[in-house]
C-alpha cells in the first residue's frame, strides 16, 4: 500500500475511534455506566506510539500520555480533537506541548540564583537528577531577609518543599489544590527570591572592568547564527562601529583576545547579547533555555554556547521588553518599582513573549492546523519593529488591546488548553489583570485631567 493510502487509512481509523469515544460520552451523560473500556485503551495505545516523537525519555512521555488522557475524558475537550480538520497532528501537538510544558516546569526549578547556587540544589536540575538535599544552614542564612519579605502563607510553602523536604503530592494534598498549582506558585516564589538576591544584568548599564578577553568560539557562533550563508567580519565591524582590523586582531590571537571596555560594549550591541556573555563571565544567554526540551542526552554545545539567530533575537527582545517595563514601574512607583514588578509586572513580560509565537498567530488568522513553525525570527523581528518606540522610551503600551491580542492566541494554545481549567484560569486572569494594572499606571502618571 502506497504512503500516503496507508497514512489516509490510518487517519480514518483514528477519527472512527474518535467517534466510538464520543458516542461513549454521550451515553454516559445519559447515564450509560457500561463504558466502552475498550474504545479508551485503544485511544492510550495512540497517545502512547504518537508519545515515542515528543521530548523527554519514555517516563516523561508516559506522564504526557496520561495528562492528555484525563483530559480528552472531558466531552468538550474530545470535540475539539474529533472536529480539527487532522486529528492526528492535533494529537500529536496536543502530547508535544504537554510534554514541553512538563519539561519546562522542571527545568525552570535548576537552581535560584547564581550567588547560592553552588551550595543549593532545587528539583530536577538541569532534569538530569533525581535527588534533593535540605538547604543548608548557609543557604537559610543567605535566604533569611528575602524570606522574611514573603507573606506567612509563601514562607510556610517554600519551607514544606525546601527545608522540610516534602514532595510535591503532599503539599497538594494538605493544601486542597493540585500537584501542578503546587509548582506553579513554588515556581513563582523562587523567582522573587532570585530577584531579590541576584541584581539583574543589563547589556548597556553593567560596569566591566578594562581589559576583557573575549571569547572567540562564542563570537564566532554568534556571529555565524546571524549570518547563515558566511560570516564576512567587515560587516560586523562596520554594524559595530569598530574597525576591522580590531576583529582581525580578536580573531587571529586564539580563543582569547583583550579588548577595551568600549569595544566589547559596542560589539555584544551589534551581536545582540550581553558582553558578559561574550567574556564568558556569564554563561547563560538571558531567557533562553540551556538545552532544547526534545534534547535528552543534554551532550555537544548547548544554546548558550552555539545560538540559533532566532535564540539571540529572542533572548535581545525580552531583555528589552524587561527594562522597558521596570523603567516604566520606576517613572510611575518609585521605590515601591521592584514590588510592583514581582507582584505582578512580569506577568506583562510573559504576555508578550506570548506572542513571539508564530503558530498561534497563523491559527489565529487562518484555518489551518498546528505545525512546528520555523519563522519564528521573522515575527521576533516584526515585534521588535511594532514595540520601538515603547523599548525606546518614546510611547506607552496600550496594554489593554495587547491583552485582546493574547486571549486570542491563548484560544489557540493547544498546550495551554491542556492545562487544568484552574489553572488555565489562574494563568490568565492573572496575566490580564497585570496589563489593566500596567495601563492604569501610565493613566494615573498623566495626573489629574484640567477642570
Amino acid at each position: 500500500m502506497a504512503g500516503g493510502a496507508r497514512k489516509a487509512e490510518q487517519a480514518g481509523e483514528l477519527r472512527r475511534l474518535l467517534e466510538r469515544l464520543a458516542a461513549d460520552q454521550a451515553r454516559a451523560a445519559e447515564g450509560d455506566r457500561d463504558r466502552d473500556e475498550v474504545a479508551w485503551s485503544e485511544l492510550y495505545g495512540v497517545l502512547y506510539r504518537l508519545s515515542r516523537s515528543v521530548p523527554g525519555d519514555e517516563d516523561e512521555g508516559e506522564d504526557a500520555v496520561q495528562a492528555v488522557c484525563v483530559k480528552l475524558h472531558k466531552p468538550g475537550m474530545l470535540a475539539k480533537v474529533l472536529n480539527a480538520r487532522s486529528p492526528g497532528p492535533y494529537l500529536m501537538s496536543a502530547l508535544r506541548n504537554t510534554a514541553v510544558d512538563m519539561l519546562r516546569r522542571k527545568q525552570r526549578e535548576v537552581s535560584l540564583s547564581g550567588a547560592w547556587e553552588q551550595t543549593m540544589t532545587v528539583p530536577a536540575a538541569a532534569v538530569q537528577t533525581a535527588s534533593e538535599r535540605e538547604v543548608s544552614d548557609v543557604d537559610h542564612e543567605i535566604l533569611r531577609p528575602s524570606l522574611n519579605e514573603l507573606s506567612h502563607e509563601k514562607r510556610e510553602l517554600f519551607s514544606a518543599r525546601y527545608f522540610e523536604k516534602r514532595s510535591l503530592e503532599a503539599i497538594a494534598t494538605d493544601r486542597g489544590i493540585s500537584k501542578q498549582a503546587v509548582s506553579a506558585r513554588l515556581h513563582r516564589i523562587k523567582r522573587r527570591l532570585q530577584l531579590s538576591v541576584r541584581p539583574r544584568v543589563n547589556v548597556t548599564t553593567t560596569k566591566l572592568s578594562s581589559g576583557k578577553k573575549v571569547r572567540v568560539e562564542r563570537l564566532r557562533a554568534v556571529w555565524a547564527a546571524w549570518n547563515t550563508e558566511g560570516h564576512p567580519w567587515h560587516a560586523l565591524a562596520k554594524s559595530a562601529g569598530i574597525s576591522h582590523t580590531t576583529i582581525s586582531r580578536i580573531l587571529r590571537q586564539g580563543r582569547a583576545k583583550t579588548v577595551r571596555t568600549t569595544t566589547l560594549k559596542k560589539l555584544a550591541n551589534a551581536l545582540r547579547v550581553p558582553a558578559e556573555w561574550l567574556i564568558g563571565e556569564r554563561a547563560d544567554l538571558p531567557h533562553v533555555p540551556e538545552w532544547d526540551y526534545s534534547d535528552s542526552t543534554r551532550q555537544g554545545p548547548s544554546r548558550w554556547e552555539k545560538p540559533t539567530a532566532r535564540d539571540v533575537q529572542w533572548s535581545w527582545l525580552l531583555q528589552s521588553v524587561e527594562n522597558a517595563i521596570m523603567r516604566d514601574l520606576q517613572e510611575r512607583y518609585g521605590a515601591d518599582a521592584r514590588n510592583a514588578y514581582d507582584a505582578w509586572g512580569h506577568r506583562v513580560m510573559d504576555v508578550i513573549a506570548h506572542l513571539c509565537d508564530l503558530n498561534l498567530w497563523r491559527r489565529a488568522t487562518l484555518f489551518t492546523d498546528y505545525g512546528k513553525g520555523k519563522d519564528d525570527l521573522l515575527v521576533l523581528r516584526w515585534l521588535e519593529h511594532l514595540l520601538a518606540p515603547w523599548l525606546e522610551g518614546k510611547a506607552s503600551l496600550k496594554a489593554e488591546f495587547v491583552g485582546e491580542v493574547f486571549k486570542a492566541l491563548l484560544a489557540e494554545d493547544v498546550g495551554f488548553e491542556f492545562l487544568p481549567e484552574d489553572e488555565q484560569a489562574e494563568a490568565r486572569d492573572a496575566a490580564l489583570s497585570a496589563l489593566k494594572q500596567y495601563e492604569q499606571g501610565y493613566y494615573d502618571s498623566l495626573g489629574p485631567e484640567p477642570e
